[in-house]
């Protein structure tokens, strides 16, 4: 399997915080010579403003729109060449040009490891920080301006998603946000992983992507999904969390059924990581991922 990097160093679903610079991070630590990968694009974001939008209730929402029509043209670009594409973000909101792509083009499926199930709707009280609303855009159930860019909405079937490692539920329910129980994506939040085992899990969303009819998975890695004792380099903290190992197997369950169409990487923030320890460790968690052995 052949990989390439493009960068999307954008706040602009949450805020300059220093999100912006993980994927110079990465590089930094040696992730492209270990992936033998080159980077081929440079998706940049535009200015960030902290100007919430009455229509849509997103923050900077036309300028996530631009950069995820440009996305999707490079992602496109090295499924031509056969190669799968790795998006270092960024926020969240650098996931939606790789969906854009897919969409184009089949029915994919979309494992979305996150602490966080980021199902908000844009309007009402909340923040409209556009990265508390991935999943929810992705699975049409958004505003059009973001979740049907092109008239592809959506660009995941729900029933073809995976939320996986989540544990912010109470949280959502008193912040309001809409439930994501009883919406046809499946479920397995921390609960469920640590009540059924990991293995099992893994193999259940193994036989969810396995169907003939998805012609691939989109996996998506918002840091903040690993244990907050190990990775604390996130600007949404929350307590308990997956290990690195944890999170490195069930991105390369995806490369055992043979299904990976691409992986975006987002929201770890190097500006809390002093030493470099925890960039170490998530470069070392995506090459175990890409390039470790398969069962």
């Amino acid at each position: 399997m052949t990989y390439s990097i493009i960068l999307a160093p954008s706040p602009l679903g949450l805020w300059p915080s220093g999100v912006q610079h993980l994927g110079h991070t990465l590089l930094e630590h040696g992730l492209g010579v270990r992936l033998d990968a080159a980077v081929s694009a440079t998706v940049e974001p535009g200015t960030y403003v902290r100007e919430k939008d009455p229509e849509t209730g997103y923050l900077n929402g036309r300028k996530i729109r631009q950069m995820a029509i440009e996305t999707a043209d490079i992602v496109a670009g090295e499924h031509q060449s056969d190669r799968v594409p790795i998006l270092l973000g960024g926020d969240c909101s650098v996931l939606h040009g790789g969906l854009v792509a897919l969409r184009r083009t089949g029915r994919f499926g979309l494992l979305y490891l996150d602490g966080h199930a980021d199902y908000y709707g844009g309007t009402g009280d909340h923040s409209g920080e556009v990265a508390d609303m991935g999943l929810a855009i992705a699975t049409g159930r958004n505003h059009p301006l973001l979740s049907d860019i092109a008239g592809l909405s959506p660009y995941i079937q729900p029933e073809d998603a995976i939320a996986f490692g989540f544990r912010d539920e109470a949280e959502a329910q008193a912040d309001g946000a809409p439930s994501i129980r009883g919406t046809g994506i499946h479920l397995f939040d921390l609960p469920r992983l640590r009540a059924e085992g990991f293995d099992p899990c893994l193999d259940a969303i193994a036989a969810v992507f396995s169907a003939p009819a998805i012609d691939g998975v989109w996996v998506h890695f918002d840091t903040d999904v690993v244990d907050d004792r190990l990775n604390p380099a996130v600007d949404y903290r929350q307590p308990d969390g997956l290990c690195w190992h944890e999170a490195a197997s069930a991105i390369r369950r995806i490369r055992e059924i043979g299904k990976l169409a691409g992986l975006s990487v987002s929201i770890f923030n190097p500006r809390l990581d002093a030493n470099g320890r925890i960039a170490m460790a998530l470069t070392e968690c995506v090459v175990a991922a890409l390039k470790g052995p398969v069962r």
